[in-house]
């Protein structure tokens, strides 16, 4: 639905710019406010296009900077607590995960995993399925 909007958004901003070109090479009369319609409407557009737009290029520039700490280190694949974690979270046993994110941040502060994980999401307040 997303890319759908995407498109649809992204072409409107293209057709109404043309049409501004259009409209601009013909009348060039004081009063007319032809132009200042189009540029509220690429005003919407613009707002528009930014917010379907923003969350795929966000990802594309932050994920090399922060996914690694979203998705954890070689380190964490070693030890236990970490592996029962994303175990735990895979099978949707979120009092486990909770329980054993607790362990692990009180364990290892430093790292993000336990946070990243189940802590930041609280997810022993969300409805069980």
């Amino acid at each position: 639905m997303l890319i759908i909007l995407r498109i649809v958004i992204t072409g409107t901003l293209i057709y109404v710019f043309r049409e501004m070109h259009a409209h601009g090479a013909i009348a060039n009369i004081s009063g007319d406010l032809t132009q200042a319609f189009f540029m509220s409407i690429v005003l919407v557009l613009a707002i528009l296009l930014a917010v379907v737009w923003v969350p795929f290029l966000g990802e594309k520039i932050a994920d090399p900077l922060t996914g690694e700490l979203i998705s954890g280190s070689f380190a964490n694949h070693r030890r236990w607590l970490p592996r029962l974690i994303r175990w735990a979270k895979t099978h949707r046993y979120r009092r486990l995960t909770l329980f054993c994110s607790i362990l692990e941040g009180l364990n290892n502060p430093d790292f993000p995993m336990p946070f990243t994980h189940s802590l930041g999401r609280a997810t022993f307040l969300q409805p069980h399925y």
